[in-house]
């Protein structure tokens, strides 16, 4: 009998539960093998589809590269429920630029944007100095709060402008 559920157990302990999203993805939760991280069944999977027939639209991921020509820096934009590509739209960034936590999302949310539905693009970025990332990125803002990371949220913006024109 001891046998028995000590091989269970054993079984078991082989086998973890895995849950994660992205801003423009709904949660999944997947039973996985830890051997080889294989996924053994998806358990469940995040509906949309009545936010998205509601005129829901997750944020779009963006990155470029910072001033160092090296290291990627990344945001979300939100665009209004009735985006049209042909029209411009003026640019929000939803700022908070300290170096104490970073905040830009990154798991699913049906993070609603009101300034969007005022004919706004809002855009969140995390810029130089936010953490959650290596220690250099972290440290530009070290002693040196004026930085903030500003100059990588302008490369970032002209690059968005640069891939759309409006």
């Amino acid at each position: 009998m001891g046998l028995k559920r000590t091989r269970r157990r054993d079984a078991a302990a082989r086998r973890i539960g895995n849950a994660w999203s992205r801003v423009d993805e709904p949660p999944i939760a997947e039973l996985r093998r830890t051997e080889d991280n294989k996924t053994i069944m998806e358990v469940e999977h995040g509906e949309v589809r009545g936010l998205l027939e509601a005129g829901w639209k997750p944020p779009e991921i963006f990155t470029s590269t910072l001033r160092d020509g090296k290291t990627g820096i990344w945001g979300v934009i939100y665009k209004p429920t009735n985006f049209d590509p042909a029209k411009n739209y003026p640019v929000v960034e939803s700022i908070y630029s300290g170096p104490q936590g970073s905040f830009v999302p990154t798991a699913f949310s049906v993070n609603f944007k009101p300034l969007t539905e005022f004919g706004f693009s809002v855009m969140q970025i995390d810029g130089m100095g936010t953490n959650n990332r290596s220690k250099p990125f972290h440290d530009v803002a070290w002693k040196n709060l004026g930085d903030a990371g500003f100059a990588d949220r302008i490369l970032w913006h002209h690059a968005v402008a640069r891939k759309y024109p409006w």
